[in-house]
């Protein structure tokens, strides 16, 4: 998914831990650095919780805000950021049912420095949008996509296919560095 969005991938740091004692051969927590040709990012797995709290995080960071995406295959966003008056419409049209809190912490101050630049703003906002409980039925949606799109693809080779052999390929390669890495610490 990143490499589709951010362009091929390069690991520059990654570890893997064992859970104690020393002598445990169970590695319960793996993180990586992956940079992209369009930005950076860290994955993180912990392996070391009951089932009944394991979950997945996504933050993608922005200059004006953070898109938070929950589960391992996102049923829910948390969209934080700064913004001005038409973007908020345009976010109300294209997001549609969501949960909005507006923050007060900028009063009277709608400019900031970001990476140097200014940033103008009119609100700073929190969307959020899905839910968890629909997890289920979000993963069975998925899994007809897929397997209407690859479908489609036997049928007809001229069908471009949304996730093809690079995906899987990508991630296989990406998952490789990052234990080559780990393992030499």
């Amino acid at each position: 998914m990143f490499s589709g969005w951010l362009g091929r991938g390069k690991v520059v740091n990654a570890l893997q831990l064992s859970r104690p004692p020393a002598a445990s051969k169970i590695t319960d927590r793996v993180q990586a650095t992956v940079l992209y040709t369009e930005g950076t990012v860290n994955f993180y797995h912990g392996f070391d919780q009951p089932g009944i709290l394991d979950r997945q995080e996504m933050r993608l960071l922005f200059e004006r805000g953070e898109i938070t995406l929950y589960e391992w295959v996102p049923v829910k966003m948390e969209l934080h950021g700064l913004f001005q008056d038409g973007q908020l419409e345009f976010l109300n049209d294209m997001i549609g049912e969501s949960s909005i809190v507006y923050h007060d912490r900028a009063i009277g101050n709608k400019k900031v420095k970001g990476r140097s630049n200014e940033i103008n703003f009119d609100k700073e906002i929190t969307f959020e949008c899905g839910n968890t409980a629909e997890k289920q039925n979000r993963y069975s949606q998925l899994l007809i996509s897929m397997l209407t799109d690859q479908w489609s693809w036997i049928k007809d080779h001229n069908h471009k296919r949304t996730v093809d052999g690079f995906n899987a390929v990508e991630s296989l390669r990406i998952a490789e560095q990052a234990t080559e890495i780990a393992q030499r610490f």
